[in-house]
């Protein structure tokens, strides 16, 4: 969670969109830091196109029985119904932001190599989650 602050912090900074973080758990599990970092940025990257400035973005950790859930809570406008089965296709961009379109997918590929999945929910007009289920190895 700090490598991905320390990654973000200062896009999120020049645009005054909050980051805040919350370790329910902060204990170990092992998974590929490299891959699950990637996979965070591109999602606080993404959300980060539908926060506006004094918003907030916020990544959170716990764990349910087996598995580590990370989740990525924005207040921003929400993901338009007709765009939330879209948004881990590769190329598809819904707003004019940062990227080609592929770090949803690329995110999604990366959980779900490792085990991994994602969900997500968004209300328009008041922001959306990303839900990343990692099952614990050990």
């Amino acid at each position: 969670m700090r490598a991905v602050l320390s990654e973000v912090k200062p896009d999120l900074d020049r645009e005054n969109i909050s980051f805040d973080t919350s370790a329910g758990y902060d204990g170990t599990i092992i998974l590929d830091p490299d891959r699950t970092r990637r996979a965070l940025v591109n999602i606080v990257t993404y959300a980060q196109n539908y926060v506006a400035q004094g918003g907030m973005i916020r990544l959170s950790s716990e764990i349910i029985g087996s598995e580590l859930i990370l989740k990525i809570t924005d207040n921003g406008s929400g993901i338009p119904n007709a765009f939330k089965d879209k948004i881990f296709e590769p190329f598809v961009k819904i707003v004019k932001g940062k990227g080609v379109g592929i770090e949803m997918a690329l995110a999604k590929r990366m959980i779900e190599k490792q085990g991994g999945r994602i969900q997500v929910t968004s209300q328009e007009g008041k922001g959306t989650t990303y839900s990343i289920v990692m099952p614990m190895v050990g």
